[in-house]
């Protein structure tokens, strides 16, 4: 498992990255399909997701 501190670290790192995904939307478009970036949200969600299930 984490430490506390880890795990609140990694938790702030999948909201930026979701924060990015979501901010740049139209940009990243341009390079990537669609579906592509959907997948990317899914998957920093998932683990934003389990993160905070082991946070409690």
């Amino acid at each position: 498992m984490f430490s506390y501190e880890e795990l609140k670290a990694r938790i702030e790192h999948e909201k930026n990255s979701l924060r990015f995904y979501v901010l740049y939307w139209h940009i990243l478009k341009k390079d990537m399909s669609e579906e592509e970036l959907e997948r990317m949200i899914d998957f920093h969600l998932d683990r934003l997701i389990e993160l905070l299930r082991l946070k409690g």
